[in-house]
């Protein structure tokens, strides 16, 4: 008996993905910090899902001054491919529908260049190709120019491509000359009128907390919670006043 165990525990370790035990340094590290999540996407990330994390985190912090992009990185790939588990998606296809306007758009404001780059012109591709891809759940068509040069929308089926993209689109962000909180990067992703169409809480259901939870933690979720329900006042009595002002008022 002991031996038919050992037989199948031997051939669990072979087939089982690539991952990092809960004794490695770094796991420890992040569930002492009170990271779970974070530490259980670095476990069942793969090495490639890892290095790329490293280096395009490392790029865009150096000095290491804003840690919480470097988990965000790992909870958004949890959240889009499992970091790799179970292999690159391409295309998402829940978002495929996204692409025709995403292309459009970023034709029309530079980001891609039909005329000067053949890997933009459609063809033999798609305008759904250019859509939400990748590890990290990036749309093509938005953020290829981040990479620089001619580059077509497979190039961020690249796990090194696409966590560079999203550290570069984390880095960027700004909301009125500061930058972006983690709450306003998950509306980067989610879109921010998907996101807020969402319940602030349900039951069984996506809520606008929870989704900010996914990617950015309890800790954070719970302030969102707070400062919505802190605005909440302010926002129906503007909506109140609103309902009687000229569509030309400033403030409505």
């Amino acid at each position: 008996m002991g031996r038919i165990l050992a037989i199948g525990a031997l051939a669990l370790a072979i087939l089982a993905p690539v991952s990092v035990r809960a004794g490695d340094p770094a796991v420890r590290e992040l569930e002492a910090a009170g990271l779970p999540k974070v530490a259980r996407a670095y476990r069942v990330a793969t090495p490639e899902y890892r290095e790329a994390i490293e280096a395009a985190y490392a790029e865009v912090d150096p000095e290491r001054t804003r840690p919480w992009w470097r988990y965000e990185l790992y909870r958004i790939c949890m959240r889009e491919s499992r970091c790799g588990q179970y292999g690159t998606p391409t295309v998402h296809p829940g978002d495929s529908w996204t692409g025709p306007k995403s292309y459009a758009r970023a034709v029309g404001r530079g980001r891609l260049d039909p005329e000067g780059c053949p890997e933009h012109r459609l063809g033999e591709r798609t305008q759904a190709e250019f859509a939400t891809r990748g590890g990290w759940g990036m749309n093509a068509a938005r953020g290829l120019h981040l990479l620089g040069g001619c580059r077509g929308p497979e190039a961020l089926d690249v796990p090194a491509n696409a966590a560079r993209i999203a550290a570069l689109t984390l880095a960027a962000c700004e909301v009125d000359g500061r930058p972006c909180m983690c709450s306003e990067h998950t509306a980067l992703w989610v879109g921010a009128g998907r996101l807020r169409s969402r319940p602030l809480l349900a039951w069984g259901a996506k809520s606008r907390v929870s989704t900010v939870a996914v990617q950015c933690g309890r800790s954070v979720a719970l302030g969102y919670l707070l400062a919505e329900v802190l605005a909440a006042p302010s926002r129906l009595a503007q909506a109140g006043w609103c309902r009687w002002q000229t569509p030309t008022d400033d403030h409505c």
